[in-house]
């Protein structure tokens, strides 16, 4: 029997949804074009160590997100990194820690298994790319190179670009490739440093700069995740976009020597580049969802919508599963 709605990613937008979705008894089938969950809410291991090289932490300011935190937190998913972190102008400036009262959550054991645990007991189409989704006779056909699936809904929750691309076989007036054209997105250039000894980065290990080339610095150690010391480095987006075409070495040795005042390079054993191409939504759409009903019903979601990043996805994927509800009922 074919789904009721397919929902495409299976990070927390996805997630997310796909808990709306079956809250009101719909059937659902979530497809994931990698081999693991969770889109930027990754992890990775390195030799005894471990890092979050996508999203490093998240916040929960509005009530919803809230009472998802506590769930989470009973559960024993997810712990308090710190209420705040260290914050500079320069890189060459005094660590100083400032907080704010806001707790920044992290998962226990890093992002990625924290999707691990929310999505568990729900059997997901991993390594699945969809190359094309086009109107059948009683609903939507997506296509991947070796299948065809079929449902009389779709919620996308990738990237916008990579969302627009699989439906630009739609014939007629596709609307959404106007209303959701100006969504853009910065791409981050990222590097996990293995580091050998005592962190180099003052308590609590969480670093937010100002500087035009990197914009956080996160010990996963003292995040809690790790039992050596791995640090993730992060480069802001314009920083990326000029170096995207700069080799794997290349950007993160220089991002290393940018580092260079926080760290000690001699205490540096290994390095593991890492590149996001959507990695964070600069120019958002303004609603927390947008759908339609024509040819069938069709949304789409995720953190380029409404309030944006992890809290932000979690929310959109909520309101694109209750406006898909309403299209089918």
């Amino acid at each position: 029997m074919n789904p009721d709605v397919i929902i495409i990613g299976a990070g927390l937008a996805g997630w997310s949804a796909n808990r709306e979705l079956e809250k009101h008894g719909l059937r659902t089938e979530v497809v994931e074009k990698s081999r693991g969950l969770g889109g930027r809410m990754a992890t990775r291991r390195l030799n005894d160590g471990r890092a979050d090289h996508g999203a490093q932490f998240f916040t929960a300011r509005s009530q919803s997100m809230k009472e998802t935190v506590k769930e989470w937190e009973a559960a024993g998913y997810i712990r308090n990194w710190s209420n705040g972190f260290i914050q500079l102008e320069n890189l060459e400036q005094k660590q100083h820690f400032q907080g704010d009262g806001h707790p920044r959550y992290v998962g226990r054991a890093g992002m990625a298994p924290l999707m691990k645990n929310l999505w568990k007991g729900k059997t997901i189409e991993k390594e699945t790319k969809i190359t094309s989704i086009v109107p059948g006779e009683e609903g939507w056909l997506l296509r991947t190179d070796t299948k065809q699936m079929e449902a009389l809904a779709v919620l996308l929750t990738s990237p916008v670009p990579q969302s627009l691309d699989m439906l630009q076989n739609v014939p007629g007036e596709r609307r959404w490739e106007k209303d959701l054209s100006s969504v853009r997105y910065d791409p981050c250039l990222s590097v996990m440093v293995e580091y050998d000894g005592e962190s180099p980065l003052e308590a609590p290990g969480g670093i937010q700069t100002r500087d035009s080339r990197i914009q956080f610095i996160g010990c996963n150690h003292q995040k809690g995740i790790s039992a050596s010391c791995v640090i993730t480095i992060h480069a802001e987006g314009e920083w990326s976009r000029e170096h995207w075409d700069d080799s794997d070495e290349a950007f993160a040795e220089e991002l290393c020597r940018i580092a260079g005042p926080l760290l000690d390079r001699k205490k540096i054993t290994e390095l593991h580049p890492k590149r996001w191409r959507y990695a964070k939504a600069v120019h958002m759409y303004p609603d927390r969802s947008r759908s339609y009903d024509s040819p069938y019903p069709l949304a789409f979601a995720g953190d380029a919508f409404g309030e944006g990043k992890v809290e932000g996805a979690v929310l959109s994927g909520k309101d694109a599963a209750g406006k898909i509800i309403s299209l089918l009922q």
